[in-house]
């Protein structure tokens, strides 16, 4: 996919086109995938179904600090539970 930065010049960044999956296995489709990614530009195929969250630092010193993980579960957990 082609687009802008804030300075006006163009680039060239991959996608993750979740199609090509849905169509290959009929039984996921856009109703029961969440596309959990840091970078908000990475959602521009599959815009319903993403999920930001915050980028993971493998840095010893403040991997202690990362709870996103914990957040992210509890709430797939309810989202899960929602849709039976």
């Amino acid at each position: 996919v082609k687009s802008t930065k804030r300075d006006g010049k163009s680039y060239v960044h991959h996608v993750k086109p979740l199609q090509l999956i849905w169509t290959k296995f009929p039984r996921w489709s856009s109703k029961n995938t969440v596309h959990l990614d840091d970078l908000s530009r990475n959602f521009v195929l599959n815009s319903s179904s993403g999920l930001r969250v915050t980028p993971f630092h493998r840095k010893k010193s403040t991997a202690r600090r990362d709870t996103e993980l914990l957040g992210l579960a509890k709430y797939l957990e309810q989202l899960a539970k929602s849709k039976l």
